[in-house]
């Protein structure tokens, strides 16, 4: 009852200067007010809860996703770690390392061999790991760089209204109480969603003063 009363009594439009007009009607003009008044002060609240919401779902999933991330960069690490332990170079050091086998003495290549050896035989499978080591780390960066703006989204609260016109009591009973609000990066549809929210989660502020009348 509560909730199809205020629905008869509450109007919501748009105005040519792209703003929304709320009207309410009460059968105290004060009352009137202060309903439509308590719009502008719960709108920004909301409309802050339901992105907060999504953004901490958000943030949840992008923080655990950095954190397989950076296990599987550790694992590829620990790959790299055992070919650099046997002698594996990169391909860039291994240019070096077969002119100077190339160029070394016959004790000196002697010595060399074993490790130009573990090079032909690992080298390519270094060069793979050290390809996907480096694309996972820049994938990393972006997942870090998601969550410092995610979490600033969070913990940013940004108001959403500017209020022209604040209702006060209508001079006379038939006439509605307005409440003007220019609404900043919202649609009216979206305004409408958020203010049916409040009212869902504020039925119990309105029973006494609507339907307990």
């Amino acid at each position: 009852y509560v909730l199809k009363t205020l629905d008869g009594n509450t109007s919501i439009s748009r105005t040519r200067f792209n703003s929304i007009e709320i009207s309410v009607l009460d059968k105290d003009p004060q009352m009137a007010a202060d309903i439509a008044n308590s719009f502008a002060v719960f709108l920004d609240s909301i409309k802050y809860e339901m992105v907060q919401s999504r953004a901490l779902s958000l943030l949840g999933s992008l923080e655990s996703q950095a954190r397989k991330q950076q296990m599987l960069i550790d694992t590829l690490k620990k790959s790299m770690d055992f070919f650099s332990n046997n002698g594996v170079m990169s391909q860039f050091q291994r240019g070096y390392l077969i002119e100077a086998f190339a160029q070394s003495s016959p004790t000196e290549r002697a010595q060399l061999k074993k490790l130009v050896d573990s090079n032909i035989l690992y080298g390519e499978e270094f060069d793979k790991v050290e390809r996907i080591y480096e694309k996972e780390i820049d994938n990393l960066i972006q997942i870090n760089k998601f969550v410092v703006q995610t979490r600033a989204d969070v913990d940013t609260y940004l108001t959403q209204k500017f209020i022209m016109d604040k209702a006060v009591p209508a001079q006379k009973k038939s006439f509605p109480i307005r409440w003007l609000v220019v609404v900043v990066g919202l649609s009216f549809a979206a305004l409408l969603a958020i203010l049916l929210i409040f009212i869902r989660e504020k039925q119990s502020d309105f029973r006494q003063a609507i339907g307990m009348r």
